[in-house]
């Protein structure tokens, strides 16, 4: 996220979902694909699975499982993809991050082909999510020489602290967009490492929506925002690592 020598980021995902009265064509897909598949040539499909609970005051009443397909385009090296549901789609980088400059324009790409094919009425929700894997070689330190975002533990509990995950939602635009951080531990690469998950998401409140024509301008102001908060999790050495040689 930051201007860094190493990124820690594993994944970046765009989403937007669009509103009930967006018609969303049974061959949207297909068209959409025909569009893209110059940049994006690798079409499959997956199918996964719906749960849907019934209630009562005694229980569950009943539970359906209902089969849920959709299409996912992938770029030739297979590091960006797009995925589509009803209604909703995705935008998809995986490591390694090449730059915001290069992602937000397949982001703009696919979004405006979509406008191309479908009158979208409104936006119910977007969402920019990154999700950063960081590791610190030093076997012995404190989460705080690292980080400016970490749980905090009194000193009448233990202070060798196994696992934790830690978050925090804030508030921007008086409520009409939400951002979040979570930090906790995950598997390291190296065996004398600790490795620590760090997921920052910025997107829209519910019952806010985003007008069709805003969403590239608000997806911009998103990054600025998650940037922002990731800058301000770290620590100058923490900085530092990420430049030196890895």
């Amino acid at each position: 996220m930051a201007d860094l020598q190493y990124s820690p980021i594993q994944e970046v995902v765009c989403e937007f979902r669009f509103s009930k009265d967006t018609e969303w064509k049974g061959d949207l897909a297909s068209i959409l694909y025909d569009k893209l598949k110059d940049d994006f040539p690798e079409k499959k499909q997956k199918i996964s699975h719906k749960l849907e609970l019934k209630a009562n005051v005694k229980g569950i009443e009943s539970q359906k499982a209902e089969p849920v397909s959709n299409d996912i385009f992938l770029s030739e090296d297979g590091k960006i993809l797009i995925q589509i549901y009803p209604r909703m789609i995705s935008v998809n980088c995986l490591k390694p991050y090449p730059s915001w400059e290069i992602f937000s324009q397949k982001i703009d790409q696919v979004y405006s082909t979509l406008q191309e094919i479908v009158e979208i009425k409104e936006i119910d929700r977007i969402g920019l999510l990154y999700i950063n894997k960081i590791e610190i070689e030093d076997k012995k330190f404190e989460l705080r020489d690292y980080f400016n975002f970490y749980p905090h533990v009194s000193p009448q509990f233990p202070q060798d602290v196994a696992n934790f995950i830690v978050g925090c939602e804030f508030v921007h635009k008086n409520g009409a967009e939400l951002s979040k951080l979570d930090l906790g531990r995950t598997f390291p690469s190296k065996k004398e490492s600790n490795a620590f998950l760090l997921r920052e998401e910025y997107y829209t409140a519910p019952n806010y929506s985003v007008r069709p024509e805003d969403a590239i301008e608000w997806i911009e102001n998103a990054h600025m925002e998650l940037k922002k908060l990731f800058n301000g999790c770290i620590t100058e050495k923490m900085k530092e690592s990420f430049n030196e040689i890895k």
